[in-house]
């Protein structure tokens, strides 16, 4: 229901979750699940999915959200990501998968240089993001 609005709103999105294995470290450092959901131009979204497929070992096209438990373990790290307008899913599992790498490649197709959260840059857009949004 919110990607929905959020693409009534603003148009085509990605969706992503970077899940980190039980027992494990990495990111925040804290155990938790949640979705990204980002709108971006439907060209952005393809070619952020190309760019996943080629530099992940293997993307497995699962279908949708609600297979990830039936793919992935609870102690296994996996890189989810969903394109909604194309309706295609994949997971990547692996403990190799890099802090914020979807940021950092959103980032590099759009020639930001600016993508980690911790720095909190871009609050402008965040903030008018938010605004249009509520």
């Amino acid at each position: 229901m919110i990607v929905q609005k959020i693409e009534c709103q603003f148009g085509t999105t990605i969706c992503w979750e970077h899940g980190i294995g039980f027992g494990r470290s990495g990111g925040c450092g804290v155990t938790h699940a949640h979705m990204h959901v980002l709108p971006l131009p439907i060209d952005s979204i393809l070619k952020l999915n190309n760019i996943l497929k080629e530099r992940l070992v293997v993307a497995n096209p699962i279908i949708g959200l609600k297979a990830i438990s039936m793919v992935a373990g609870l102690e296994d790290s996996y890189l989810y990501w969903e394109l909604s307008a194309q309706q295609e899913s994949y997971i990547e599992l692996s403990e190799n998968i890099s802090s914020q790498l979807m940021r950092r490649i959103i980032a590099e197709i759009h020639g930001m240089v600016q993508w980690d959260w911790r720095e909190l840059s871009y609050w402008d857009v965040f903030k008018s993001t938010l605004e249009a949004f509520v």
